[in-house]
């Protein structure tokens, strides 16, 4: 038995609906274990004329089982506002009671669900991030070595085991490995072993990417990792860095850094193999990161650079029209950056590389041209290469030239370019002067003056060659430059000898 108060208040206008008028009953029945309890009758004065109704119920009971109410007419009839004054209000159990021993075992059940759902939720994503700053605290020091990333490892597989669902973490557990790859390589004297086995077919390698993170995910400490670490070659552990990286992009398969970043593992791996599988990997990851974002401009730098290099690789085995096929999309592609970001400084060397290897000379020399006014020293080390790429161009040679000469200034090494660009244009006079400017700057510099003196001698200045060949001589000796040096002007100088006493 089970016992419960009610009140429920009638609420209805008076005929003249200027007020409203509330009634209102109230008591304790007994509910019976089955059936209903006794209806209450509810005694409606029968002067009032009802024109609507609201029933609004207030309960208040000691049993939180199911119960309900309803308002019935004495004869079970549908109850009309005629017929009100005669209604019951009836309270019903609506369905049979749990037993306490049911009850029980029901709310444990409801507070497991609560807890697990709480501990998924909220808990787990919480330790997830503390492991996963702890480990980039390891990750990221300016000198972490092959412990460092251990540790960092170790920590970001519990951080996935916290969340498996997040790609960002596996970015970075991906990261640690190529890392301990790298330190392993260098640990081994540059040895790089031997890779894990290829997949080949689209299903093995969505399973063999699969047994390798759980193979990875198995590792539950650090020693576990360390252990793993040592007993894997950097190839090996290239393998594992890459099966991360596609299981990242397996989870958000819209995410461009993705592919960019198993593009960047790609080419990074060819630079210890020159296995130039990997260099078209990394073409292909590229061009699906571009699908996705073809308005970033740095994954159409980076893409574009990848195209470059692998027309490099193409041209170095004979296959020409290849080569050519992949500079043309590097250009497109960096015309594409160009135009949607002009500013953006990487693209201006790379689209200047681009046009002159796919013959657009006079493209390629109005960005070098500008490059050399935004810095000089841009150049250096491709300086060669591009004067040789100009070799029977001399207007193109001296619009280079006159670029340097604009910023030459005090820096002897900018007149030395202006001097061997002046050479190669066929301006020999102008050469002179400003090789002359170079030594005057840098007097000590013996390769200096080895080029002005050979220019001094093809201008037939051969009184003024002889001096700096001798003076040359002289300081290479005083220097202990070596005995190809000292032989090498020992050899102008008897060269300048002959000739300036009308030898040859």
């Amino acid at each position: 038995m089970y016992f419960f108060a009610f009140a429920a208040p009638l609420i209805f206008p008076d005929a003249a609906y200027a007020q409203t008028t509330t009634y209102s009953w109230a008591g304790y029945e007994q509910i019976p274990e089955t059936g209903d309890a006794v209806c209450t009758p509810i005694n409606v004065p029968s002067s009032l004329i009802i024109t609507d109704l609201n029933v609004r119920f207030a309960i208040d009971y000691s049993y939180a089982g199911d119960l309900g109410f309803e308002l019935r007419s004495p004869a079970n009839l549908p109850l009309t506002l005629a017929s009100l004054s005669a209604a019951l209000l009836c309270p019903r159990r609506i369905r049979s009671p749990l037993t306490t021993s049911a009850a029980l075992a029901l709310y444990a059940v409801i507070i497991g669900l609560t807890l697990l759902a709480t501990w998924h939720l909220n808990i787990r994503p919480v330790y997830a991030d503390m492991y996963f700053h702890a480990g980039e605290g390891y990750s990221q020091q300016q000198q972490a070595g092959l412990n460092e990333q251990i540790v960092a490892t170790d920590l970001f597989l519990k951080t996935i085991r916290s969340n498996r669902n997040e790609d960002f973490y596996y970015l970075n557990l991906g990261r640690a490995l190529m890392n301990i790859a790298d330190q392993l390589r260098v640990q081994n004297d540059g040895n790089i072993g031997t890779p894990l086995p290829e997949a080949e077919t689209d299903i093995q390698r969505a399973q063999q990417v699969r047994d390798r993170v759980g193979t990875l995910l198995a590792l539950n400490d650090v020693q576990a990792v360390a252990t793993f670490v040592q007993a894997r070659s950097p190839l090996e552990m290239m393998g594992y860095a890459e099966a991360v990286l596609e299981r990242a992009r397996q989870l958000n398969p819209l995410n461009k850094d993705h592919y960019a970043n198993l593009g960047r593992l790609n080419n990074f791996w060819y630079s210890w193999t020159r296995d130039r599988r990997h260099l078209e990997d990394a073409a292909e990851w590229y061009r699906q990161a571009n699908e996705i974002a073809p308005q970033d401009v740095s994954l159409l730098n980076e893409s574009a650079s990848i195209l470059l290099t692998l027309g490099a690789v193409n041209d170095a085995e004979g296959q020409n029209d290849a080569a050519q096929e992949q500079y043309v999309q590097a250009r497109d592609l960096l015309e594409r950056s160009m135009r949607f970001e002009s500013g953006y400084a990487d693209t201006p060397p790379r689209l200047a590389e681009a046009y002159r290897l796919t013959g657009n000379m006079e493209q390629a020399v109005e960005i070098y041209a500008q490059m050399i006014k935004d810095d000089p020293h841009q150049l250096d080390g491709s300086l060669e290469r591009l004067i040789a790429s100009l070799e029977g161009e001399p207007e193109l040679l001296r619009t280079l030239r006159d670029a340097y000469a604009e910023v030459a200034a005090e820096d002897a090494l900018l007149h030395s370019v202006v001097g061997l660009l002046s050479v190669r244009a066929g301006e020999l006079d102008t050469a002179v002067d400003a090789y002359a400017r170079a030594v005057e700057l840098a007097p000590d510099d013996l390769e200096l003056r080895r080029n002005y003196t050979i220019v001094l001698s093809d201008t037939k200045n051969y009184d003024e060659a002889l001096d700096q060949a001798r003076d040359a001589l002289s300081m290479a000796r005083e220097q202990d430059a070596g005995d190809g040096q000292v032989t090498q002007f020992e050899f102008l100088v008897s060269l300048f000898e002959r000739r300036a006493a009308g030898g040859q």
